[in-house]
């Protein structure tokens, strides 16, 4: 795929590939069945909260599945935690560890497939985190997106009296800077990779 083919959005189907691989997998027609009711909870999110004038049903899903990932680690919408602890009930304990990896994989390679351009609902130091298990607890309080109808709603609490926009603008600098630190660490990393690599070469061929 070119830079100019590449989806501007979150690349959630990546994510869904793996997710929907391993429920195909198990020998459980039941967790495959919660997995496919959970994935229609994701897409009434984003029906109602995204699907607004001139927006895609590609872009409104991978917003959507930007919530979803947040859920995963458990700081979600409570209908998106719900399913995910609801997925959770219907894995045995000795696939836990294996379901906790599978869901680490699938949105690790969904966040490498995606554009560091495109500006993301949550900060990089929320989202990319291991998924949280029900033994943790789901109980912690959501986390505000930097952007949209919830953090506005927020804003407008009449007991926090805050103007949306300014607060909107606010975390969305705040996600940019984050992600640009994000996206410069990856380089780093990839350069010091790259000098490693052609001093262990030098060195081989100077023997």
């Amino acid at each position: 795929m070119s830079d100019d083919d590449e989806p501007k959005r979150f690349r959630y189907e990546e994510a869904v590939l793996i997710l929907d691989k391993y429920a195909r997998e198990q020998s459980s027609l039941t967790f495959l069945r919660v997995h496919h009711k959970f994935k229609a909870v994701v897409a009434s999110v984003a029906w109602v909260d995204f699907m607004w004038e001139g927006v895609s049903p590609e872009q409104a899903l991978a917003w959507a599945w930007e919530d979803a990932q947040m859920a995963f680690v458990g700081r979600s919408d409570p209908m998106l935690n719900a399913g995910v602890l609801h997925l959770w009930l219907y894995v045995r304990k000795d696939q836990h560890d294996a379901w906790a990896r599978t869901i680490k994989r699938a949105f690790d390679a969904a966040e490498a497939a995606t554009s560091d351009i495109v500006p993301r609902r949550f900060l990089p130091r929320d989202r990319l985190k291991q998924p949280r298990r029900p033994e943790e607890g789901f109980g912690q309080p959501a986390l505000l997106p930097c952007w949209g109808p919830r953090l506005r709603e927020w804003s407008l609490d009449e007991r926090r009296q805050n103007d949306p926009d300014e607060l909107e603008r606010q975390h969305v600098v705040l996600e940019a800077n984050e992600r640009e630190k994000l996206r410069l660490d990856k380089v780093t990393k990839a350069n010091l990779a790259l000098a490693k690599a052609a001093g262990k070469a030098a060195k081989k061929a100077g023997k």
